[in-house]
């Protein structure tokens, strides 16, 4: 990976075989961000993304395999019991051009990853909803 500090916010550029949800968590614990947004676009596979069924209390996984465009990647940096907590979705622009998306468990970068971080001036927390069954933001 790469990096630069930009005033207000980390510009990355991940490189091949960089699995994502594992480099921004550990950029994020490095730099101490506690809290802030997630922007990208890149190119990578072996994605495993996410539909989180409500009523099951859990998510559906989808593996895609074959390399994949990233068309837009979002998302969140938090604390959730002291621990940076990186909360992603992507959407997969696939060979023959159609898209999927979902909830980002995981992916590996194949030609690049250019990814914004804008840290939040106070950390961020979540909390486990019982209810909801995930660790929504505690506002």
């Amino acid at each position: 990976m790469r990096a630069k500090r930009l005033r207000s916010f980390y510009l990355l550029r991940l490189v091949k075989g960089e699995e994502i949800i594992t480099a921004l968590k550990d950029f994020s614990k490095e730099k101490k961000i506690k809290g802030g947004m997630i922007l990208g676009i890149g190119a990578g596979k072996e994605f495993t993304i996410g539909y989180y069924d409500l009523l099951r209390k859990h998510y559906l996984k989808r593996f895609v395999s074959e390399e994949c465009e990233i068309v837009s990647l979002f998302g969140n940096i938090a604390l959730l019991e002291g621990e940076v907590f990186i909360h992603c979705h992507v959407v997969l622009s696939l060979p023959n051009f159609s898209t999927v998306g979902g909830h980002l468990f995981s992916g590996t970068v194949t030609a690049t990853a250019e990814i914004f971080i804008l840290p939040s001036p106070m950390k961020i927390l979540r909390q486990k909803s019982e209810e909801i069954g995930l660790n929504l933001l505690d506002l």
